[in-house]
């Protein structure tokens, strides 16, 4: 790795802790500079401005998802449940935090920037449908309803902000609540929030 890569990546790496815990309007080009532990020079070398440095964040972070997704979900798999395409589609979004947080700032906060993120969204959840449809037509299973994916399609928007409020409260904890506490609860939020959502789906994939 030369040393212009090496840079590329510490830059990368500390715009993306930025961007996703501060949004892109509450991040600094001074904070990220300091964080890579480069002059902010370098910084706007890489990518001139804070926007070019955004936008290759939101394109790395995006393109990573994507990757994590088809290794989990392949289209090639075999799936005997349509429910465990589900959980699985769902265990990559709640792991990748990066993208989750960087999601909630855009539909918090949002920048000419968020139909970056909208596509890869859109990319989501074309190649869990893809999937779906496939295994169905393979095990002449009955497919699922445009209604029911759309309910599926908007549980994971609201699933997806309870995450990246979690994961923003873990990595800037408020000093005046008991961090272990505040953890366990926030956890339990999650999962109560991940259960309501799966037995909606399986009680839609029911009838």
């Amino acid at each position: 790795m030369t040393d212009r890569n090496r840079y590329e990546d510490r830059i990368l790496q500390a715009a993306c802790k930025q961007f996703s815990a501060l949004g892109y309007y509450g991040s600094r080009v001074d904070a990220i500079a300091t964080t890579a532990n480069l002059n902010k020079r370098m910084v706007y070398e890489y990518s001139h401005t804070k926007e070019g440095l955004y936008l290759a964040v939101l394109s790395n972070v995006s393109n990573k998802l994507l990757n994590i997704l088809h290794e989990a979900l392949p289209e090639d798999g075999h799936y005997t449940n349509l429910i465990d395409v589900y959980q699985k589609a769902l265990d990559v979004l709640e792991y990748y935090e990066d993208f989750t947080r960087l999601w909630a700032w855009e539909v918090m906060a949002p920048t000419i920037h968020g139909p970056r993120i909208l596509e890869t969204t859109n990319a989501i959840f074309a190649h869990i449908k893809k999937i779906i449809l496939q295994n169905a037509k393979k095990t002449n299973a009955p497919t699922i309803s445009d209604e029911t994916f759309e309910l599926f399609q908007t549980m994971v928007h609201s699933h997806l902000l309870t995450c990246a409020l979690y994961a923003r409260e873990s990595a800037a904890p408020d000093d005046s609540v008991d961090t272990s506490s505040q953890q366990i609860m926030q956890k339990a939020l999650v999962r109560n929030n991940r259960k309501i959502m799966l037995n909606a789906i399986s009680e839609q994939l029911g009838k």
